[in-house]
């Protein structure tokens, strides 16, 4: 899964009181693979083997609002901002392997397909105390992920999978059913006139429940350290940052879970159910490059 994305923003000041309205364009591309093979990388049951890509555009508003206030020895600005939801209706295929034959690699059926997904909006509201060339910064985010997160579905036109009970279906249901989120951050920043260097932390507890972690699917990360450079002109001020996310892991195991989260699962535990047993990994690198000019 990538998902890139182009804000562009204005902001209005009235007297000490600061309004800003931001646009978000968000592309998501998005590529699933489901094999049961053996170590020789042969097909052991085709049957429950699929392939899904595909990729669609959507849109989001940001609205924000905040005000400095000026105090003895520091000023400070408090701020609130809301990002509304983004609404995928991904358009690709899909490519079913019902019949499959791995020596003459034949019989691949494969047609238009597409998935719905949805990620949530989110409110976010925070403080900054400026010392004169020294800043500080401490966020709180409030992301809904229960009401938007809660499953991925897959669509085609005609059945490419067939089910635990020997039926066949042309879709594909992940439920998710993630927690809402709170994340943490805090950041420092130093003014060196032309340069400006800055430092961030941010935490939040992983959002997905056990019932809700699928194999196939991203994982949101805990702990990012972020580090940022800007370099200042007359009216324009260009900014670069790396964001390091660090590793964490979620385990599913069946024998400790409350309910199955869909039946796809089911082709994966067809032998042995009670010691069914699968985890994910997830580490995030990311450079970040903005412009800012002043009108």
């Amino acid at each position: 899964m990538a998902n890139p994305s182009i804000i562009q923003g204005l902001g209005l000041k009235l007297r000490n009181i600061n309004l800003g309205i931001g646009y978000d364009s968000s592309y998501l591309i998005l590529k699933m693979q489901n094999h049961k093979k053996d170590y020789n990388n042969y097909f052991i049951e085709p049957k429950q083997s699929f392939e899904f890509s595909g990729n669609d555009i959507s849109h989001s508003v940001i609205l924000g609002i905040s005000q400095k206030i000026h105090l003895y020895s520091f000023s400070l600005i408090w701020g609130f901002s809301y990002h509304s939801a983004n609404y995928y209706k991904i358009k690709g295929k899909i490519k079913s392997y019902e019949f499959f034959d791995y020596n003459n690699n034949q019989n691949i059926f494969e047609q238009k397909a597409y998935a719905r997904i949805n990620f949530p909006e989110f409110y976010r509201t925070g403080i900054q105390m400026i010392f004169n060339t020294f800043k500080i910064y401490f966020d709180i985010n409030y992301i809904l992920w229960n009401s938007y997160f809660r499953n991925i579905k897959i669509y085609a036109d005609l059945p490419f999978l067939t089910t635990p009970f020997n039926t066949k279906s042309n879709q594909v249901i992940i439920r998710q059913n993630w927690k809402n989120q709170l994340v943490y951050l805090f950041g420092i920043e130093k003014d060196l006139k032309s340069i400006i260097l800055s430092f961030g932390y941010n935490y939040g507890k992983l959002p997905t429940p056990e019932e809700g972690f699928h194999p196939l699917l991203t994982l949101t990360i805990e702990h990012h350290l972020t580090i940022g450079l800007s370099k200042k002109f007359s009216l324009t001020t260009f900014y670069i940052s790396y964001e390091h996310g660090f590793k964490n892991k979620s385990e599913f195991e069946l024998s400790r879970a409350k309910f199955i989260s869909d039946w796809f699962l089911f082709h994966a535990i067809k032998e042995s159910p009670s010691y069914f047993k699968y985890n994910r990994t997830m580490q995030l690198h990311s450079l970040i490059f903005g412009i800012e000019s002043k009108i």
